[in-house]
């Protein structure tokens, strides 16, 4: 069994090829092994894959898992790991994939791997407030106080463009109102996931012809989105798999336009 991560800067996924996986069981043979998780790790921090988190064994005997949230500052491999019905854990590493040197972070949406790479002017606080009540009794010298965790962080990001592809990008990004993840650059600074709450766009002059923007952003740091929701597929093979048919083949026999095949629940 082999687990094999190749590095696609231009697409900015990792494809993760694995080999020879335990298969669905025929009629009446034993289970052969537990649902298999894929994770990514730098060595310090673990995080699922996504759409590699508790796959259920099928037919056939190997996967491609492609990753659009790998971080672009710091090596990282990939873990396999599930539980074989004779050996017991089985646990698989694949190659450290170490990437090129990034001039700036990058602000992608997790789910579809649409980004953009921006400055990060400023990002100089997290503000979390207290969730505890507080009630004072007639009578009494010391209140009663109910505790509780504090709140998420909150913070104000300022993010700088300098062409017109890289401003219309983010506008559309954040104007979903989805949770966006923030890569840094240098490796001793964490990445992020965070919700918008409130978002400006500002010109940095009065010039027509001047391009260059700045995006102010209220935002909430949160945690990745749940890993089973799958990542949108680039390539025509994405397609073939995310069919029930599983083949081009089958896909072109059943649908006449390209319309319809975005409109289907694939």
């Amino acid at each position: 069994m082999t687990v094999t991560a190749v590095l696609n800067q231009d697409q900015w996924q990792v494809a993760v090829t694995i080999t020879d996986l335990p298969v669905l069981p025929a009629p009446g043979d034993p289970w052969p092994a537990t649902p298999w998780t894929l994770s990514r790790s730098d060595g310090l921090t673990e995080q699922p894959v996504r759409a590699a988190f508790e796959r259920p064994l099928v037919a056939a005997s190997s996967a491609v898992v492609r990753d659009r949230e790998y971080p672009i500052s710091r090596p990282f491999l990939y873990v396999l790991r599930y539980v074989d019905a004779v050996d017991g854990q089985v646990t698989l590493y694949s190659n450290w994939i170490e990437p090129a040197e990034r001039e700036l972070p990058r602000i992608s949406n997790p789910i579809t791997g649409e980004g953009v790479d921006a400055t990060i002017v400023q990002w100089p606080d997290l503000t979390s407030d207290s969730r505890a009540s507080v009630f004072d009794v007639d009578g009494r010298p010391e209140p009663y106080v109910i505790t509780a965790p504090m709140s998420s962080p909150t913070s104000q990001m300022v993010l700088r463009t300098l062409d017109a592809t890289s401003w219309r990008t983010l506008y559309a990004l954040l104007r979903r109102g989805q949770v966006i993840q923030v890569r840094a650059s240098v490796p001793f600074v964490d990445d992020a996931y965070v919700l918008p709450s409130r978002y400006v766009m500002s010109r940095m002059t009065n010039r027509a012809a001047d391009t260059r923007r700045i995006h102010t952003l209220d935002v909430t740091q949160t945690g990745q989105p749940s890993p089973n929701i799958v990542a949108s597929g680039t390539t025509l093979q994405d397609l073939a798999d995310a069919y029930p048919g599983g083949t081009l083949a089958d896909i072109a026999a059943d649908f006449d336009f390209l319309y319809e095949i975005a409109a289907a629940p694939l």
